[in-house]
């Protein structure tokens, strides 16, 4: 009996282990999220109204939002597209990057 507990215990906290792990993937993929979405958005305004190098507007907002701009692509009518990056840590020793990418400019 005592060794199928122990066997429960260290399922169970292997779960957690991994559980935890995946909270934090999905934590750094929303904060990744957020800062492109802002990013686009502050940088959208400036290309929309004509003003000087909206990517530099965008990498500021990204990065006081917890981001790294990894990409910004200036189009056609001030359509800005935005993609960022949040490093995270899963698990121990194992490092990724959460990406997102948001899109805003004029309407029509």
């Amino acid at each position: 009996m005592t060794v199928l507990m122990l066997g429960v215990i260290a399922g169970a906290l292997v779960l957690a282990v991994l559980v935890g792990g995946l909270v934090r993937g999905i934590t750094a993929r929303g904060q990744a999220q957020a800062a492109a979405d802002l990013g686009a958005l502050a940088a959208g305004e400036v290309a929309a109204v004509g003003g000087p190098s909206p990517c530099d507007v965008a990498s500021r907002v990204v990065e006081r939002n917890g981001g790294v701009l990894a990409a910004c692509e200036v189009g056609d009518g001030g359509m800005v597209q935005v993609t960022t990056t949040v490093a995270v840590q899963p698990l121990p020793g194992w490092q990724e990057m959460a990406r997102a990418t948001a899109r805003a400019g004029p309407v029509g």
